[in-house]
């Protein structure tokens, strides 16, 4: 089912308990599923012979040997699963993939107990990133424990809609400021560009408490647009490459991808350092209106006391470039599809935002962001 479910990758290492489980998950996990009917891992569907051989297996499933484009993942899984079946194994690169196309199959690989943390593939090029320039690794690339030591002091601030509810009147503040700089200006020549600023400038205000001025464009918004976009094109690319040279020496694309990431750490580390250390001055000098006036995710995390210094650098940089990079694109979508009518002047747009401030909470601090909630 690829129109519902385009594949879940499960590296051999994790548990597929019924009909599949890799025989190497059996002897290196202290709790194992019910091994009644349990067949090895290599008993699973999929191209064998010279198609199994690392990285050379891989190049035969595309051109010049098959009509497939190098490197078309989604179609090759389409092939595999019509030839296969909903579950199947196949090599990519190094590594194998077991591609499960049923929703059933997919339930009952996301409700095994073992192991007790997600297994992802590795992001090598950011793994390598991190190794050479001596860093913590982000949630993005790390698994097991160290995984769980980022996600459990984090979730709460990342995934519950009411924890943003304290943030909103700073939110509003940019949104507002925002609007009026909209109102001045007839037309806006590149959409995408205003909205990254727009992420970036608010982003800025829930994590650090600073106004990074960015609305107005300027040298410090277009390094960070330029660069998160070239660091998510260098993601795709990585994640689609068979052959990852930079692990053994250094590649101009690796060396791009490295000045890139760290442009943005050279711009977004003095903010984190200047939150620390404001957080730790307030704390000293024990005044609670200053740490409600200065109150923003970075010291939330460290009011916590769960993570370190290098692990918060690292949450919160990869966290930073995921909402730049994500945010445009929902508020693109956003627009287009909640004014269908354009050009038709304010009063279309009024009509359809009267009925949205209705709904709105006079966002006082601490205050949901709709009545309903």
């Amino acid at each position: 089912m690829l129109s519902v479910i385009r594949c879940v990758a499960v590296r051999s290492e994790a548990q597929l308990v019924g009909p599949f489980v890799s025989i190497r998950c059996l002897s290196e996990t202290s709790g194992s599923p019910d091994i009644n009917n349990i067949k090895p891992f290599n008993n699973i569907p999929g191209p064998n012979g010279i198609y199994s051989v690392p990285y050379i297996g891989t190049t035969f499933h595309f051109k010049p040997f098959t009509d497939i484009p190098a490197l078309d993942i989604t179609l090759l899984q389409k092939r595999l699963h019509t030839q296969y079946g909903d579950i199947l194994r196949f090599r990519m690169g190094g590594e194998w993939i077991v591609g499960l196309f049923h929703p059933d199959l997919c339930r009952e690989a996301l409700q095994l107990t073992q192991p007790r943390f997600p297994i992802r593939f590795p992001v090598w090029i950011l793994r390598k990133y991190a190794e050479r320039m001596g860093i913590e690794e982000g949630m993005g690339t790390v698994n097991g424990e160290r995984w769980e030591a980022i996600r459990k002091p984090t979730q709460h601030e990342i995934l519950r809609p009411t924890s943003l509810a304290s943030y909103s009147p700073k939110i509003n503040l940019v949104a507002d400021d925002m609007v009026t700089r909209l109102r001045e200006q007839d037309t806006i020549d590149d959409t995408l560009l205003t909205l990254y600023n727009y992420a970036i400038e608010n982003i800025g205000m829930l994590f650090f408490n600073s106004r990074l001025g960015c609305l107005d464009g300027g040298k410090t918004a277009d390094d960070i647009v330029r660069n998160v976009v070239f660091v998510f094109h260098a993601l795709e690319v990585d994640i689609r490459s068979s052959f990852r040279w930079y692990r053994y020496f250094r590649t101009p694309f690796y060396n791009k991808f490295e000045q890139s990431l760290n442009t943005l750490r050279s711009i977004l580390q003095p903010e984190v350092d200047d939150c620390i250390s404001l957080y730790h001055t307030h704390q000293t000098e024990g005044d609670p209106g200053a740490i409600q006036d200065t109150h923003c995710l970075v010291h939330n995390l460290l009011s916590g006391g769960k993570l370190t210094v290098e692990q918060i650098n690292s949450f919160i940089i990869d966290l930073f470039l995921s909402g730049i990079d994500s945010t445009p694109f929902s508020y693109i979508w956003r627009l287009y599809n909640g004014c269908p009518v354009r050009n038709s002047g304010w009063t279309i747009q009024n009509t359809r935002k009267n009925p949205v401030d209705g709904g709105m909470s006079d966002n006082g601090p601490g205050r949901p962001l709709f009545r309903e909630q």
